[in-house]
């Protein structure tokens, strides 16, 4: 009898440490995606549509950037409904090559943003991109800035073919506007991620599996 006691006492404290370290490690799930969430925003809707065959295009910056290719560069920007911590992103792409990642500190009494890089990809191997956030702090506003796609070389080297001959629209600013759209990302779909919190998943899913583990438990004391 006092073997089994000690049995049953014995059991009964691994499943509340193994439940426990389980609860612990579910703080490192990933969350939902939180560009589906009520009320997120994007520059190019299509890309947090939640449909993988749309594709949107990243805009030109507003101001000015010279005529010069190696000053193009094209963005999104995505508004979340509330301030997230957030760990990873993934783009689904088939153009981008090097790109800039900001997150949006909050803004100032001269600024309504405050961006700040959280990661700079020079060249990009294989589709889709994961990018792991290595340092979170809450924002609402996620800015991706395409400084080169796949389509860049072939471009430029028709756009100086066309120069030599004699063509001098690259030079004009309908030219440049016209060129600078020619190479702008092209996105499917864009995916933000949290961590789910101790009690998301505790809620989901440690209570059922706690008394199934408890009446084996009980069952084997028998």
């Amino acid at each position: 009898m006092l073997y089994r006691i000690t049995l049953f006492i014995f059991l009964f404290s691994l499943v509340v440490l193994t439940t426990g370290c389980h609860v612990l490690l579910s703080e490192q799930e990933w969350s939902e995606n939180y560009t589906q969430l009520d009320g997120a925003r994007a520059t190019s809707p299509q890309m947090i549509d939640g449909n993988y065959h749309t594709v949107g295009i990243t805009q030109p910056f507003s101001a000015p950037q010279g005529i010069y290719r190696f000053n193009a560069g094209s963005e999104v920007i995505i508004t979340l409904p509330e301030k997230k911590s957030i760990r990873k992103i993934v783009i689904h792409s088939d153009n981008i090559k090097e790109f800039n990642l900001y997150a949006d500190k909050g803004g100032t009494a001269l600024n309504d943003t405050d961006w700040q890089v959280i990661k700079e990809v020079k060249s990009v191997k294989s589709y889709p991109l994961e990018i792991s956030i290595p340092f979170a702090f809450p924002t609402d506003r996620i800015r991706l800035v395409v400084l080169d796609t796949a389509n860049d070389a072939s471009l430029w080297r028709r756009a100086k073919a066309k120069f030599y001959q004699g063509d001098m629209s690259l030079l004009t600013f309908g030219g440049v506007a016209e060129f600078r759209r020619s190479i702008a990302g092209r996105i499917s779909e864009i995916e933000i991620y949290g961590f789910k919190s101790a009690e998301e998943t505790a809620a989901a899913k440690s209570d059922p599996q706690r008394e199934d583990e408890l009446d084996a438990i009980l069952d084997q004391t028998k």
